[in-house]
C-alpha cells in the first residue's frame, strides 16, 4: 500500500535543485540505500522541470509504494511543446539530454502524465 513520505514546493529556479536535495537528506537520510540514486535522478527530473516547463514552482512527492520501494514524483505546469523523452542518451559530444536516460537506467520503473497544462514525471527505486 502506497505511503505518503513527504510533499514539498519548488520554485522555478536553479537553485531549487539544491534545495531539493537538502530535503531528500532530511526526509530520507543520506544513509538510505538508495539515497544516492534517489538524489540523482530527483536532480535530474527537478533541472528538467525548471528548464523545460512553463510554471512558476515544482511539486515534488516521495512515497513508499512499499517496505522496499520509493516512488519519486515531480509535477510542472507542463508546457505546450516541451515533452519529456525516455531516450537511450544522446551523443558523446552533446552537452546535455542524458539527465532522462540516467534515469531509465537506475530506476526499477519511470514514466510521464499529463498534459500542456501540468505533468508529472515520475520514477521508482527498489532497494
Amino acid at each position: 500500500m502506497r505511503r505518503a513520505l513527504g510533499r514539498t514546493n519548488l520554485r522555478s529556479a536553479p537553485e531549487s535543485v539544491a534545495e531539493a536535495r537538502c530535503w531528500l537528506a532530511g526526509l530520507l537520510g543520506r544513509d538510505h540505500r538508495a539515497f544516492r540514486d534517489i538524489e540523482l535522478m530527483t536532480s535530474e527530473l527537478v533541472t528538467n522541470a525548471i528548464k523545460y516547463a512553463d510554471s512558476a514552482g515544482v511539486f515534488l512527492i516521495v512515497d513508499e509504494v512499499d517496505e522496499n520501494r520509493i516512488r519519486v514524483e515531480v509535477v510542472d505546469g507542463g508546457h505546450p511543446v516541451n515533452k519529456p523523452h525516455f531516450g537511450d542518451g544522446t551523443s558523446d559530444f552533446a552537452e546535455g539530454g542524458r539527465g532522462l536516460h540516467i534515469v531509465r537506467m537506475l530506476a526499477a520503473d519511470s514514466g510521464t502524465g499529463g498534459d500542456a497544462c501540468g505533468r508529472t514525471v515520475w520514477f521508482e527505486v527498489t532497494f
